[in-house]
């Protein structure tokens, strides 16, 4: 990947204010072959951030982008090719994965 390409996301400017607590102008990328953690103290604002980029919640400004376009307008294709885990996997336990599978795949195209 060359330095010019677009980064995997982009976040810039993200905030999103609640009645206890504000997420104030959140900027970063990640791109390709990189790994990126969120380290922070509770209620410093790492799931409110990861629930922007998965779209579960709408910053009151900011910008986001998956691939180089913007995630508002270009959504569906982003979640097609990002997965989130937020929290714990909370499967049957008396399933087989291969059942689990199965059932999710029918929500994704490819």
């Amino acid at each position: 990947m060359t330095e010019d390409a677009a980064p995997l996301v982009k976040a810039t400017g993200l905030v999103k204010r609640y009645p206890a607590f504000t997420l104030d102008d959140v900027s970063f990328s990640v791109r390709a072959g990189s790994i990126t953690g969120f380290i922070g103290r509770n209620g410093a604002g790492k799931s409110t951030t990861l629930k922007c980029l998965e779209g579960s919640v709408h910053p009151d400004s900011g910008h986001i982008a998956y691939f180089g376009q913007t995630f508002a307008g270009h959504e569906a294709e982003a979640k097609r090719s990002v997965g989130f885990e937020l929290a714990g996997a909370d499967f049957y336990r008396t399933k087989r994965l291969s059942t689990i599978a199965s059932v999710t795949a029918r929500f994704y195209p490819t």
